[in-house]
């Protein structure tokens, strides 16, 4: 059963990615800043994570794989919420 959660959790980083991407394209007004709202949180992660790979950690991309989890969680609800209400 562990194998099922860390797959679901690596699942969830480039499915964030993806979703981002998305939102960030087709939604408007509010629901745009909405939908932009994790990267307040990603784009610093992301920073943190090329400056750690340039100092040449191996544990570069740590923090990014923990943030996109709850990050990807927020925009599919975001997504529903949009889905029952507009």
């Amino acid at each position: 059963m562990e194998w099922f959660v860390g797959e679901v959790v690596m699942l969830a980083v480039p499915s964030y990615f993806f979703m981002q991407l998305l939102m960030a394209v087709r939604y408007r007004g509010r629901w745009r800043l909405l939908a932009l709202a994790p990267l307040f949180v990603m784009v610093p992660l992301g920073l943190h994570a090329a400056v750690a790979f340039a100092a040449g950690s191996n544990l570069w991309p740590l923090l990014v794989i923990l943030a996109a989890p709850p990050a990807f969680v927020y925009l599919v609800g975001l997504a529903v919420a949009k889905a029952w209400l507009a």
